[in-house]
């Protein structure tokens, strides 16, 4: 058969395609979005097996069949889910000179460095700001083998590329593509935007059928509104050939790097994005054509759209298809956007990812900071993507803030905040939203989690009101509150004292100092965590160091946290006491004031807050505290905390400095008595007391009290008789004989010790006298 009666009986088919769907059998596909086996939606992108051997697809594509006088166009469209064709039949609407739809310009839109020539070479970029974010690398499969194309965003799910890309071309052998992937902003890595599958493609019957290169044009449709993130490109066509060989145009694609022998000249390829401005030298109906001076295989451009700029906007034109590489000078030809095309673009494949019915909200590319603190407030941004072709009226939205274990947001994860928004969202439209700034409760475990949102509505697909997947989750590892902890530890043994004389300034293994802004809990300059590597100390209690917390003296005001944290350790001991010294500059109570004791350095538990405002400005002796009455043991490993928050100079207003920190094993003073017998005398003990320290036995004849003491209940009645004071030996103890005259058989004494170490009464002790 020779060519023309194929080309005619190609012909013969269009009225029957524009009528029918076909299916091309099973194809390998990607998962689109929404609920899959019960779950919710959600993405879940890979880049195709194989993609790092993936070959530029090529853009010397041969003329194709030639087209007969009475060929109609049409638009094809193809289900990448069920492997259903579709043939979309001609609009006809009134011939008009020119239209153009303006496309969605990203936050804060670089400028092109204009000009450029075509000629003699493309020029590396790799911003991801708009317009460059917006440039998408494809990956894609055909008959099994992997390439890479180009293409443009010019809708959140709709990329503009060349049809050779999304379709191999000619109704006999042609294939769809497999496998489709988009990466915006690609530069050896997805993570600037992430991916978007392509679940639907389209290209016109020109190449479908009759792999005419004036018709090598296509979109893809994506499962994710990606566009939403890097803003999106317009279309337009226009009918003046003056236009457009009297206007600037602008191309920037992925070149790639062919297989050998062929020449590889653009450096980083394929992983660079590529730019260059110029004119078109021949303009035909379907096509236009530019004299080039390009020495070098430029396959992989293939699909980047050649625009013009007004203010913000970018308008797309044509697409690069091909290029004929012989004789030299070389031309590159782009397909034209025709009135018929914008017409398919605008009226079919573009808004037929939409729902007519309701409005959708859904929520995209969170992104926030790569570390955040238990107390510490996140700065974080999203986007909101109204996902139909609803006009919804203004409104409030409710938005509620989660970390989640994984990258699926669901409201039994920790919320951490509920805010709101105002907008006015049109169809197909996003906001991004900024610096809500919830904080991570101090109670959030340190680690490794993700930060999503869930838009608390019910709108048309309540299914994808939560942030879904690895896209648009962040992950942010959670770090302590006081995020320098110690890596030795101190042992407590018989008992301690840490009044940082001695130390230089110098950390010891087992003390850190935080520094931190309030908020967020990173390095501050002005916090002042002083143990005189800052400055010489102030005033100390004694010696020439202490602790000082408080602002950097002289620093303009900030909310600053301070805090030492001493690892200890009380392994064998039966319990410990803490005492120190303090002096309280006018420091008003915040949250992070106080002594804390915890056993990972993530949760903390009160041993002393707040900073007692009613004694300021004097030394203040805080004694006997027991660790052992706080959630965390101290009779192992374990650490103390010494903070202060505030946003008052240390010295002046606010601030506190605190000295001489003891903590030594803690001691149950035990009375007890030995041949308690009229007229032979008796032995009264005292034991488990503070070693080597002072103790006071006393008795009374009168009662077993109590009496109220600043040290607790006295145990015995008034008149009390002062027996003995004694040193005590090593292991805490002493005894003193007491004679007992004869006659007193039956007398009732009352005996009880004090241990002046650690102003600790002992057990009250009734006895008769034999």
């Amino acid at each position: 058969m020779t060519v023309r009666r194929v080309v005619v009986a190609l012909s013969l088919l269009f009225p029957v395609l524009a009528q029918e769907t076909r299916s091309t059998g099973a194809v390998d596909r990607t998962d689109p979005a929404g609920p899959q086996a019960g779950e919710r939606a959600r993405w879940r992108l890979a880049l195709p097996a194989g993609w790092q051997t993936a070959r530029p697809v090529s853009d010397a594509i041969p003329p194709g069949l030639p087209v007969p006088p009475d060929f109609v166009q049409e638009l094809i469209e193809f289900d990448v889910a069920t492997g259903v064709e579709r043939a979309i039949p001609a609009l006809r609407r009134p011939a008009r000179a020119a239209e153009m739809l303006p496309g969605q310009p990203g936050r804060s839109p670089l400028v092109e460095p204009l000009p450029e020539a075509w000629n003699p070479d493309l020029v590396d970029r790799t911003a991801a700001a708009f317009p460059w974010g917006a440039q998408c690398r494809l990956f894609f499969q055909q008959n099994g083998q992997n390439f890479v194309g180009s293409g443009t965003l010019i809708d959140a799910r709709t990329v503009i590329t060349a049809g050779h890309c999304v379709h191999t071309g000619g109704l006999l052998n042609g294939v769809w593509s497999t496998n489709v992937v988009v990466a915006p902003a690609w530069d050896g890595d997805a993570d600037a935007y992430w991916t978007a599958n392509g679940v639907g493609l389209a290209s016109f019957n020109g190449w479908t059928v009759l792999a005419s290169r004036d018709y090598d044009m296509g979109f893809v449709r994506l499962d994710r509104p990606v566009g939403a993130l890097t803003g999106t490109f317009g279309i337009g066509y226009d009918t003046s050939s003056a236009w457009f060989t009297g206007s600037t145009f602008n191309m920037a694609g992925f070149p790639g790097c062919p297989p050998a022998p062929t020449l590889c000249c653009y450096a980083g390829s394929p992983d660079r994005l590529f730019y260059g401005t110029g004119s078109y030298d021949t303009v035909n109906a379907n096509s236009v054509r530019a004299g080039v001076g390009w020495t070098c295989d430029t396959g992989g451009v293939s699909g980047a759209g050649s625009y013009t700029i007004s203010g913000n906007n970018r308008v797309i034109y044509a697409v690069h298809a091909n290029r004929d590489y012989a004789p030299v000078p070389t031309e590159a030809g782009h397909t034209r956007m025709t009135q018929e095309r914008f017409d398919y673009a605008v009226q079919s494949f573009i808004p037929g990812a939409y729902s007519a019915a309701a409005a959708d909200f859904l929520p995209l590319g969170v992104k926030g900071p790569a570390v955040g603190y238990q107390g510490g407030r996140l700065s974080f941004d999203y986007t909101v993507f109204q996902n139909s072709l609803v006009d919804p009226a203004a409104a409030t939205y409710t938005v509620d803030v989660y970390l989640s274990s994984n990258d699926l947001i669901s409201t039994a994860d920790r919320r951490i905040q509920t805010h709101t928004f105002q907008w006015d969202f049109g169809p197909r439209s996003w906001v991004h939203i900024v610096g809500t700034q919830p904080t991570i409760p101090l109670d959030v475990p340190a680690g490794n989690w993700y930060l999503g949102v869930i838009i608390a509505i019910n709108d048309g697909n309540n299914a994808n009101n939560a942030i879904a997947g690895p896209c648009d989750a962040w992950p942010i590892r959670v770090d302590r509150h006081w995020p320098r902890v110690p890596a030795g530890s101190l042992p407590i043994g018989s008992g301690v004292v840490i009044d940082f004389d001695g130390l230089g300034g110098v950390e010891p293994a087992w003390m850190r100092l935080n520094r931190l802004d309030a908020a967020t809990r990173v390095a501050h300059a002005d916090a002042w965590c002083n143990i005189g590597q800052l400055a010489a100390c102030v005033d100390p209690i004694s010696g020439g160091s202490d602790l000082e917390l408080g602002l950097r003296p002289g620093a303009s005001p900030a909310r600053v946290a301070n805090a030492m944290i001493v690892k200890l350790d009380g392994t064998g001991l039966g319990g410990v006491t803490l005492d120190f010294m303090a002096f309280n500059f006018g420091d008003i109570t915040d949250a992070d004031d106080g002594v804390w004791i915890s056993d990972n350095g993530s949760t903390w538990h009160p041993v002393y807050r707040p900073w007692n405002l009613s004694q300021v400005d004097r030394w203040i002796s805080h004694n006997s505290i027991d660790l052992d009455a706080t959630p965390v043991s101290p009779r192992g490993v374990f650490m103390l905390l010494f903070a202060q928050e505030g946003a008052d100079p240390f010295g002046a207003t606010g601030g506190v400095a605190i000295d001489d920190i003891r903590l030594h094993p803690r001691f149950t003073p035990t009375t007890t008595t030995s041949s308690l017998m009229a007229g032979t005398g008796a032995t009264i003990h005292c034991s488990s007391c503070t070693p080597n320290g002072l103790a006071t036995i006393a008795l009374s004849l009168s009662g077993p009290g109590p009496v109220p003491t600043p040290v607790g209940n006295l145990l015995l009645s008034l008149p009390v008789t002062v027996h003995a004071t004694s040193g005590l030996s090593p292991q805490g103890r002493f005894s003193a004989p007491l004679p007992i005259p004869a006659g007193f058989t039956g007398t009732a004494v009352w005996f009880q010790s004090l241990d002046w170490n650690t102003l600790t009464l002992s057990n009250g002790l009734a006895q008769r006298i034999r």
